[in-house]
């Protein structure tokens, strides 16, 4: 079965899901390059959001399968759920553009970023694991 993906619609897909990651590292070099700029406030409090989404993915995703089998121990019966996918790398991504050039701001998101279980760097890892679009 052929997929209905084209490969340069594949690769689009790919560079959206990287954006984030692409901004953060492009803000961060911007910033060690020309120095560190001030950072407006409503990207503090996007990034206050973002490190809220991943701490409920984080939960979510390990805490609560991990307290559920110490307290059932049918892993099976619990349901998996996905949290706020995907959300926390937009709001971080809008942070980026809001304070771009500032080094605290770029380190910060990039670090929310890849630890984000639900973000879009995992989703990108997921779909080439489960090879979705080939």
């Amino acid at each position: 079965m052929t997929s209905p993906i084209r490969p340069h619609q594949r690769l689009l897909l790919y560079v959206l899901l990287c954006s984030p990651l692409l901004l953060a590292g492009a803000s961060l070099f911007w910033a060690l390059l020309q120095g560190s700029r001030p950072a407006a406030a409503g990207s503090w409090v996007l990034l206050a959001l973002a490190t809220l989404v991943l701490l409920v993915n984080l939960h979510l995703r390990w805490l609560r399968p991990w307290l559920h089998q110490r307290r059932q121990g049918d892993p099976d019966a619990l349901r998996r759920v996905s949290g706020l996918p995907v959300l926390g790398s937009l709001q971080a991504g809008v942070a980026i553009l809001l304070a771009w050039g500032n080094l605290p701001v770029a380190v910060l998101a990039l670090i929310l970023l890849l630890l984000d279980p639900d973000g879009t760097p995992q989703l990108l890892l997921l779909i080439r694991r489960q090879r979705l679009l080939e």
